[in-house]
């Protein structure tokens, strides 16, 4: 049995960009804060469309650092982008954020 993070992000106009990873419940836990604050910063801003939960773009307004001032560290922030998924002019929006619990695969390519 094994933990896959997976993270989709929008990266430009609806340009999806996903990213899977295999995490032990260890690596996991402190990532539990992170995606509690996107959450947050998700449903506080769902109203403004233009309103972007990650912006780690060459293009962004905003920086991750000063939208999440004060809650979260700048080693969290590493910490996260370290299993983000990168768009090609990076990422603005976190649009989905979930773990997968597979006890079996089976490979065909």
């Amino acid at each position: 049995m094994k933990l896959l993070l997976v993270i989709e992000a929008d990266t430009n106009d609806a340009d999806y960009v996903t990213e899977m990873t295999e995490v032990t419940p260890e690596t996991l836990e402190p990532l539990l804060p992170i995606f509690a604050a996107i959450k947050a910063m998700t449903v506080k801003h769902q109203a403004d469309r233009n309103h972007h939960n990650w912006p780690n773009s060459e293009y962004a307004n905003d920086t991750v650092e000063s939208v999440y001032e004060g809650i979260l560290t700048e080693e969290q922030i590493e910490f996260f982008n370290d299993y983000a998924p990168q768009g090609e002019y990076g990422i603005h929006t976190i649009k989905l954020i979930k773990v997968l619990n597979v006890e079996s695969e089976t490979a065909y390519l």
